[in-house]
């Protein structure tokens, strides 16, 4: 968490603008914490406000905080092979509010395979955090656009 802070204080010290991207929700399924933070740190300095979500949310904690009007991404990651029910049911809740059109979903982690986040209906899908960003970053550009 600390890390994050510092990105953010780096970006603000050098003067770089902040694209307005919008907010990433980023979370662990499980004890996953360090690529949960790893996530938030290079969704913070691609130019993403990050919401980390606190161990022990539920499922429809997580979608909650996906219903604020700012969040244009969901980013999920876990450890063990247990999460792929819960990487599903977060990618089913989305469709199920509407908000499939506006956050784009992310679903890694070192037990989730390509074909559990597209289970999922997982928008992005990579083995390495700094490309799920770059496709995520690639993906809400992709969205904006299309809306204006």
């Amino acid at each position: 968490m600390n890390t994050v802070r510092a990105a953010y204080a780096v970006r603000e010290e050098l003067d770089i603008p902040r694209p307005d991207l919008g907010k990433a929700v980023v979370a662990a399924l499980d004890v996953h914490t360090e690529g949960r933070n790893t996530m938030a740190l290079f969704l913070g300095v691609a130019g993403f406000e990050t919401n980390i979500v606190e161990m022990g949310m539920m499922e429809d904690d997580i979608v909650g905080f996906c219903k604020e009007p700012d969040v244009t991404v969901c980013c999920v990651s876990g450890e063990f092979a247990s999460v792929s029910s819960k990487i599903k049911k977060i990618g089913d809740m989305l469709t199920e509010a509407g908000l499939r059109d506006r956050v784009v979903y992310n679903a890694g982690g070192m037990t989730v395979s390509e074909e559990a986040a597209e289970r999922a209906g997982a928008d992005v899908f990579s083995r390495s955090g700094a490309e799920s960003v770059f496709l995520i970053k690639k993906k809400v550009l992709e969205r904006k656009r299309g809306k204006a």
